[in-house]
């Protein structure tokens, strides 16, 4: 089990990287025309694109992936020995996709059998919150995670290709392993691409999630994986292991 230290480290460098990635993308593509040279990554928590692509005065939206990672989540919350998933007055449409797969996956009625403590976190009980007395952050986030083993299973890609169409987004590059299409549309009219739902293994899992500053959440989220045989063989911004720099660039493809 990783420790607090590794979890919040790992989370601030993935964020840190994520958004360095996009602003790489950016840097290199713009000159080529396949990014407007009017746009800026906002990083994490923005309502706009990863990244804006472009072909032939078309523009259209793309995410950006290092490698293969979660795709899409929501906070859970415990009142009166019950979970619930985000919030019952929700409007946005993609964190209603997500609270929907949650009900057709199970997941809430999953938890109610396996997780039956009641959290640190939420708790007003006066035994529970003296187990944790006197005890840091980083102690308590590792009781919790003890205490509320991970629940995960299986979707359909599809799912993850459903739920970035809400947000009006049809292309995903995964930098390690390539550019795929999100769904039947193709706004670019981009040949030969890879469907994202053909070539990807999708899940979800519901855990006990490390933020920033010591703090922690439980969350419900969907996450992929791409098999090595699956790799598109294109790719807008193709990079190395364990790295966030540009190397190999070949768009002749997304130019034809």
């Amino acid at each position: 089990m990783k420790s607090f230290k590794g979890y919040l480290t790992e989370m601030k460098v993935t964020a840190q990287q994520g958004f360095q990635y996009e602003k790489n993308a950016a840097k290199v593509l713009k000159p080529l025309g396949i990014v407007p040279s009017n746009f800026t990554p906002a990083g994490a928590g923005s309502d706009i694109p990863d990244l804006m692509i472009q072909k032939d005065g078309m523009k259209a939206g793309c995410e950006l992936k290092i490698t293969a990672a979660s795709a899409g989540s929501l906070v859970m919350k415990y009142n009166q020995g019950k979970w619930s998933i985000g919030n019952p007055n929700e409007t946005n449409d993609e964190k209603l996709f997500v609270m929907k797969l949650a009900q057709e996956v199970g997941v809430l009625k999953a938890i109610q059998q396996k997780w039956k403590n009641e959290p640190y976190k939420f708790t007003n009980n006066p035994k529970l919150k003296a187990e944790i007395e006197g005890l840091d952050k980083r102690a308590v986030y590792s009781k919790e995670l003890a205490r509320f083993k991970e629940i995960k299973g299986e979707i359909p890609a599809t799912k993850i290709e459903d739920y970035y169409n809400k947000k009006k987004t049809y292309y995903v590059n995964v930098g390690t392993h390539g550019f795929y299409l999100l769904g039947n549309k193709n706004p670019l009219k981009l040949k030969g691409v890879p469907k994202f739902g053909q070539a990807a293994k999708a899940g979800y899992r519901a855990r006990v999630q490390a933020k920033g500053g010591g703090a922690y959440q439980f969350t419900f989220e969907m996450s992929f994986s791409i098999p090595a045989g699956k790799r598109s063989p294109m790719n807008i911004a193709p990079i190395k292991k364990n790295s966030v720099e540009i190397t190999g660039l070949d768009v002749d493809w997304f130019k034809k």
